[in-house]
Order: C-alpha cells, then sequence, then structure tokens
C-alpha cells in the first residue's frame, strides 16, 4: 500500500459559496489547496523556516567550505523548499488546477520562497549570539 506524502503538504479545504443540498451543501469538501502556494501561506510556514534554517547551520559547521556560510547558500537552500513544495502541490492528481492557477501559484511560491530566505536570515542573527 503506497502512503499518500502529499497529504502532509496539501490540505482538504472547501472550496466556493455554499451550495444547495443536493449539490454538496455549504462546506463541501470539494479540492485540496496546497499549503505553500496559497496567498494564506505568506504568513504560516515556521515548520519549514526551522527546518532550512538549521539546515543551513548544520552546513555553516563544515568551516572548510566557504559556500556554506554565504548567503547564496541559504537562498539556494530556500529555493530548494520553495521548488519542492510547488511540485508536490501542483502534481497532486486530486487536485486539478488550470494553466492560470498554476501560474499564480508559481508566483506565489517564489515570493514565499524569498520571504522563507529573509526569514533564515532573522534566525541566523537571532541565533549567531
Amino acid at each position: 500500500m503506497a502512503q499518500n506524502w502529499r497529504r502532509y503538504f496539501n490540505s482538504i479545504v472547501p472550496k466556493g459559496m455554499a451550495l444547495g443540498a443536493g449539490e454538496g451543501g455549504a462546506g463541501a469538501n470539494v479540492g485540496r489547496e496546497g499549503v505553500f502556494v496559497t496567498p494564506q501561506s505568506l504568513t504560516s510556514f515556521p515548520a519549514a523556516t526551522a527546518v532550512a534554517s538549521a539546515l543551513w547551520g548544520g552546513l555553516r559547521s563544515f568551516e572548510d567550505v566557504a559556500f556554506f556560510d554565504s548567503r547564496w547558500c541559504g537562498l539556494l537552500i530556500a529555493f530548494v523548499f520553495g521548488a519542492a513544495i510547488y511540485w508536490i502541490a501542483v502534481t497532486d492528481p486530486e487536485r486539478p488546477t488550470s494553466k492560470r492557477d498554476k501560474g499564480i501559484q508559481l508566483f506565489t511560491a517564489v515570493v514565499n520562497t524569498f520571504m522563507l530566505y529573509t526569514a533564515m536570515l532573522g534566525v541566523g542573527t537571532l541565533t549567531s549570539g
């Protein structure tokens, strides 16, 4: 039995206005929404910030590799996280989307990626002593 790992990144949400009783009723779950590619996610990703910051902090401990201590490394980590979460969200077979929706989600994911990066910089500043 294959585990549905997308459930960790996508959540079922009610869409649209209340429908008649024969059409699903108010609050019927009719789709899935990616948690990193929605406007609501602009303020709700502390777990991604913590994991990405911990990863970057661990890589910084390798003093022989100057790249790990650079801000470019942090930006790369943020983009890897953002790209992975975006890909998981848009490839969910239970959540078909139009090209327009994917474009909006891509823009939002890029904004979130930069916000993740700046949050990582803030965490690094607070924890550097």
